[in-house]
C-alpha cells in the first residue's frame, strides 16, 4: 500500500481508503447489511486501506458507529475522517456535531474533521472559529474541507491563519474532471491533499469503460483490471488519497492493491 503524506503534516497515510457513504444504510438507516459491511471494512484495514471517510449524515449516523467499531481496539492504525453538514456549520451546532460523531465513533478524538459543503448563509470564520475551538481542545486533529471551490478554500484558510486547512475532499474520476481546471493547481500549490470520492463514477465507469480499446490494452499490459487502472491513473497525482466504496471481499482486495504498480507516463 502507498503511503503518502496529508497536507503539509508529516501524518502519513493510506493513499487508498474506504468511502463509508452506503455503509449502514445511504441517508436513512438500514442494519440489514451491518454484519457484511463491518466485516469488509476490517477487511480493508487489514488489507492497509486504514484512510476511513465517513460523515454525520451517513446513514443518519449509523455509518459512523460502524466505523467506530471496525477501529476498535486498531484505533492507533486508523485514520477517521468525518464531516459535518452545512446546516450545523454555524459555531454552536459545529461543537454539538463533533461530540455526537466522537460518541458515535467511541473514540476521544477525529483525526481529519471536515466541513461536508460550504453553507453561504453563515459566516465561515464562524465555522472555522469552532474547528480552531476542536483542534486547540484536542478533540480533532486535522481541519478538512469538501466540495470547496479555490474562493471558498481561500477564504476559509485566510480566518485560521498561520493553522493549515490540509485537505479538499471533491469528486474526481476519469469522467469527471472538472476540478483539474482550477481546484487541482491551486491545492498542490498550497500542498494541500485532494480527497477524491467517486473515484469509480459511483460503479458506473465500468459499464461505460469496458468496451474502451485503449482500457483493454492498458488492463491487458498490466493484467490489472478496469477499476485498478483507474484508480492507479488517480494515484500518479501527486498529494492525491481515493476512497472507493465496497463491501465485495474481491473488490476490496482489487482496490488495495491498485497502488502496487506503475504505468508508463505516455500510458
Amino acid at each position: 500500500m502507498k503511503m503518502i503524506e496529508i497536507g503539509n503534516t508529516g501524518q502519513m497515510v493510506s493513499s487508498i481508503g474506504q468511502g463509508c457513504m452506503g455503509i449502514g444504510g445511504n441517508f436513512v438507516k438500514n442494519k440489514n447489511l451491518d454484519n457484511q459491511s463491518l466485516r469488509a471494512l476490517e477487511y480493508g484495514i487489514d488489507l492497509g486501506m486504514t484512510f476511513l471517510d465517513t460523515a454525520e449524515i451517513y446513514a443518519n449516523g449509523h455509518s459512523e458507529i460502524l466505523v467506530g467499531k471496525a477501529a476498535k481496539n486498531k484505533r492507533d492504525k486508523v485514520f477517521i475522517a468525518t464531516k459535518f453538514s452545512p446546516e450545523n456549520n454555524g459555531y454552536n451546532k459545529v461543537l454539538s456535531s463533533a461530540e455526537s460523531s466522537l460518541k458515535r465513533l467511541n473514540t476521544n478524538y477525529i483525526d481529519l474533521y471536515q466541513i461536508h459543503w460550504p453553507n453561504p448563509s453563515i459566516p465561515i470564520a464562524e465555522t472555522m472559529m469552532a474547528l480552531e475551538k476542536l483542534l486547540k481542545d484536542g478533540k480533532i486533529r486535522f481541519i478538512g474541507l469538501s466540495n470547496f471551490s479555490c474562493k471558498e478554500m481561500e477564504e476559509a484558510q485566510n480566518c485560521i491563519n498561520p493553522l493549515k486547512i490540509v485537505s479538499n475532499q471533491l469528486e474526481y474520476n476519469l469522467f469527471d474532471r472538472y476540478i483539474e481546471k482550477s481546484v487541482m493547481p491551486y491545492m498542490f500549490k498550497n500542498k494541500s491533499s485532494i480527497i477524491a470520492y467517486s473515484p469509480l463514477d459511483k460503479g458506473m465507469m465500468h459499464n461505460d469503460i469496458k468496451k474502451n480499446q485503449l482500457m483493454k490494452i492498458l488492463c491487458q499490459k498490466y493484467n490489472k483490471t478496469i477499476s485498478q487502472i483507474s484508480l492507479n491513473w488517480l494515484l500518479s497525482h501527486d498529494n492525491m488519497i481515493v476512497i472507493p466504496k465496497s463491501i465485495n471481499k474481491n473488490h476490496l482486495e482489487k482496490n488495495s492493491t491498485s497502488s502496487d504498480f506503475k504505468m508508463d507516463l505516455d500510458d
